[in-house]
């Protein structure tokens, strides 16, 4: 089954590393710097629940819901097809937690497939037609998709924040090998050798060199595949930091604001801050 139609952006990023390193700081200001639209696995999950009908206990109101998602009506049909596919990830997600269980990494892919593409409609291939999208840019000249779209929108008085993203950074997934290899083939429908399948003679070949071993033969370079991430970046934090920074976590709960009992504290003027901060609870 190929894969699914994926948008061409100029720019896409994965930020992964323990809890507490760092991923979502970094991420917000990669996002700032180079008007990336952040994609943070946390925050998608909870856009599937409430699409589909339900929010998850305890949390407070979204108060960052994209645009795309802003004037959608639940339990009503979706003009974006791909915030449709988030509600019908979202009620497989409540089945799953009503059974107590975790939800699983296909549906993480899912849904995170399904939110990128409701990002970047505009650049979506036009799958009805028969030229490819990197054909579509060529007859345009050298400009990229995106080039071209800012150069015939942007004008003197237009803010920055109007301009379309460049691209995406995803945090929060993958966390595994494994969970990397999934998101990988359904973005980009490349499977890693190890997950490849193979044939019956293969199967036996490798029986009788286990029996009667020959010769070592020189494995052929695996071919290069353009893949959907432009670049991983995995943050190193050791475990004795990580420890140090959860201990000193804490949040208001009247404003939401998180404060470092070491790094960020409150301001000393402000004594009422201090007497209401609440540890935030992490899983590590």
């Amino acid at each position: 089954e190929p894969p699914p139609a994926m948008p061409s952006v100029p720019i896409s990023l994965i930020i992964s590393g323990k809890p507490a390193a760092g991923k979502r700081k970094l991420s917000a200001r990669l996002a700032e710097f180079y008007n990336l639209a952040l994609v943070d696995v946390e925050e998608v999950i909870r856009e599937c629940l409430l699409l589909s009908g339900r929010e998850e206990p305890g949390r407070q109101p979204m108060h960052t819901l994209p645009e795309l998602l802003k004037d959608t009506v639940v339990n009503e049909p979706a003009e974006n097809e791909y915030v449709e596919e988030m509600r019908k990830i979202g009620f497989q997600a409540q089945e799953v937690l009503d059974r107590g269980e975790t939800i699983p990494d296909e549906l993480y892919v899912a849904m995170i497939v399904s939110k990128i593409r409701g990002l970047f409609v505009e650049a979506m291939p036009d799958r009805q037609k028969a030229t490819s999208l990197s054909e579509q840019l060529t007859s345009r000249g050298e400009n990229s998709y995106y080039e071209s779209r800012v150069d015939e929108s942007l004008d003197e008085d237009q803010p920055i924040d109007d301009l379309p993203p460049s691209g995406w950074v995803l945090v929060g997934f993958p966390n595994t090998v494994k969970q990397y290899q999934m998101l990988e083939t359904a973005m980009s429908g490349y499977v890693a050798p190890a997950l490849r399948p193979k044939s019956e003679a293969t199967l036996k070949k490798e029986e009788v060199a286990k029996l009667a071993p020959g010769p070592e033969q020189p494995s052929e370079p695996e071919p290069l595949f353009e893949g959907a991430v432009g670049l991983h970046i995995l943050l190193e934090t050791s475990n004795s930091e990580v420890v140090r920074r959860v201990a000193g976590k804490r949040v208001d709960p009247l404003t939401n604001l998180e404060y470092h009992l070491e790094d960020d504290p409150p301001p000393e003027q402000e004594q009422v801050i201090y007497e209401r901060l609440v540890e935030e609870f992490y899983d590590i």
